[in-house]
């Protein structure tokens, strides 16, 4: 009857913690519905399947007069009502699996790959009967640790539920994973890996979307000093002629901001108007390439962390991060060998550079700016880290994706059944956000795992920048109308410049006339003339101040001049010489 259940009355006691005796008609037809085919219509890895099975037996039955057409209406139309525990909320193992979760990950990947069989049930019998022996990737230290630190943060039983992966960046093995609260429980999603999605489905990213979206922008070109209007919302207009609403979180607005202060704040408009100018293709193409394997579609909202995904996906992404640019294929089995001794399947673990070394270093250090002084800095744990944290619309889900040199970790936290505010009273604090329980997770897993590891930087590649002055607004070479103060030196990875001139600004623009009062005279001249002003100082007498203190300027601050013009700086002049 499947997993590894023998006989009907084991068969009761594994799905149904029931005596044979007792099994209700839904029951009885679940299990009944088994026999043709134990693996494809397992009631707890293929819910959906083993739910039209068990219809076509109550159908039957109803044909053939066993059953009223009410009772088959009421009993098709019942859920599975699964009970895997011994029905005193106790697991029926003697010895549970400390890697529950991961061990049916390797069982779905093994029953869904064809190499391994024709047919399911082909590939049933050989994982059950086959003698074959899995080399898999877990880490038992790191699982318990993974494990513990989930249930140090979510102590409360009215917390949300979490999911955790942890993988090797330069190999793609899956050293741990936290797919629920407790496989072995009675709860009813006991048995939903909620960290690859098995048995159910991801859930939205959020802004932990947004470093695929900075790595295409670098790629284009576009450089982390690029400034971007940062209003607290805005309106993009789209082809279909129904305008894209974007607010930042609880409304805030910045003025203006750059990509990398836009990053580490996390600022959803700002991000609105990057995924435009690079494509919401491109991100796409981007993100499969590093690793995410759940369907994605491109329009621009992808940005935002739209799409669903899982922990495996986002511990792979960010793990191409970690190893510059070279993403490995996340694996649980490294070998299997059958009972004769012949190799039936290795793992190729090479990895595949998928992004530029110096672009991928580039975004490092970005996302260690948002763990040192950004929306992350729960996951500081005192050593190089990098990582991005995302909440969702309505605070239904709370993520933290980040990763050292030698490890990357992708936590997620939300209500499983269906999609719930994650804010007070119904949780413990306020709201939960990326940054709260998630990175807390993520830095407990990570304090410990990492303990006796040598705190290692992430390492520049063996590659060529050049320094551009450019017009930091709009990202080109500066022309002769371009406003000085936007004008600053950046460093470019070599390929990826700008070449081209601006054509805005194509006549003098009026600026606002910087506010030089309370400085000295030096810093005054420098600041004004920085913005290309030309400087008149005018002396006169101020008792009881330095000289050379500003005390007035003309035009005043935050005038409107035009770079070129004169402003009179009017400072304390020096006290005449005494008499002889």
């Amino acid at each position: 009857f499947g997993e590894g259940a023998y006989g009907i009355e084991a068969a009761a006691q594994t799905y149904f913690s029931t005596p044979a005796k007792d099994l209700t008609l839904v029951q009885g037809a679940t299990l009944a519905g088994l026999i043709q085919a134990p693996s494809a219509y397992d009631p707890v890895f293929a819910p959906g399947a083993a739910v039209e099975r068990r219809n076509a037996v109550l159908g039957h039955m109803r044909d053939l007069g066993w059953i009223t057409p009410f009772t088959y209406e009421q009993a098709s139309h019942a859920p599975l009502g699964l009970d895997t525990s011994d029905g005193q909320g106790k697991a029926q193992q003697d010895a549970p699996d400390p890697a529950p979760y991961f061990t049916e990950y390797v069982k779905n990947w093994f029953l869904s790959n064809p190499r391994f069989g024709a047919t399911r049930s082909d590939r049933y019998d050989l994982l059950f009967k086959g003698g074959l022996r899995i080399d898999t990737t877990v880490d038992l230290h790191l699982q318990a640790l993974a494990d513990r630190a989930v249930r140090s943060i979510l102590i409360s039983k009215s917390d949300p539920h979490a999911a955790m992966t942890v993988i090797d960046p330069t190999t793609g093995e899956i050293l741990a994973m936290v797919g629920g609260r407790g496989f072995y429980s009675n709860d009813p999603v006991a048995k939903v890996n909620l960290a690859s999605g098995q048995g159910g489905t991801g859930r939205q990213a959020g802004s932990a979307f947004k470093p695929f979206t900075l790595v295409t922008a670098l790629e284009k070109g576009v450089s982390p000093a690029q400034v971007f209007p940062a209003p607290q919302s805005l309106e993009l207009p789209q082809p279909n002629g129904k305008p894209w609403d974007v607010t930042n979180f609880e409304g805030q607005g910045y003025g203006t901001m750059s990509l990398e202060d836009a990053t580490v704040n996390s600022v959803n408009t700002v991000y609105a108007q990057l995924v435009e100018q690079v494509g919401p293709k491109n991100v796409m193409n981007t993100a499969e390439a590093m690793g995410i394997q759940s369907p994605l579609q491109p329009v621009p909202s992808i940005t935002l962390g739209t799409f669903e995904v899982n922990t495996v996906e986002m511990a792979s992404a960010y793990g191409t991060l970690a190893s510059m640019g070279y993403h490995a294929a996340p694996t649980a089995v490294t070998k299997i060998t059958a009972a004769n001794g012949r190799v039936l399947y290795r793992a190729d673990e090479t990895p595949r550079l998928v992004v530029k070394p110096e672009i991928a270093y580039s975004v490092d250090k970005i996302l260690e700016e948002v763990v040192q002084r950004g929306t992350g800095v729960q996951a500081n744990i005192g050593r190089p880290v990098a990582g991005k944290t995302g909440s969702t619309q309505n605070n239904w889900d709370a993520w933290f994706a980040g990763f050292t040199p030698q490890l990357a970790a992708a936590v997620w936290v939300g209500y499983p059944r269906r999609q719930i505010p994650m804010v007070s009273p119904r949780t413990r604090i306020p709201v939960v956000l990326g940054g709260t329980w998630p990175a807390e997770i993520w830095h407990a897993f990570m304090t410990a795992a990492t303990a006796k590891m040598p705190p290692l930087d992430f390492t520049p590649p063996n590659s060529h920048f050049v320094t551009v002055v450019v017009d930091v607004t709009r990202g080109c070479l500066p022309n002769e109308y371009t406003p000085p103060q936007d004008v600053q030196p950046v460093q470019y990875v070599i390929g990826t410049q700008p070449t081209t001139v601006c054509t805005e600004p194509d006549s003098p623009q009026k600026v606002p006339v910087p506010g030089v009062s309370n400085m000295n005279e030096d810093q005054a001249r420098a600041t004004l003339e920085s913005y290309g002003f030309r400087v008149l100082i005018e002396p006169v007498p101020g008792e009881g101040l330095p000289p050379g203190t500003v005390l007035s300027q003309s035009p005043p601050p935050d005038a409107l001049a035009y770079p070129g013009d004169t402003i009179i700086v009017v400072v304390v002049a020096d006290p005449s010489p005494p008499p002889p």
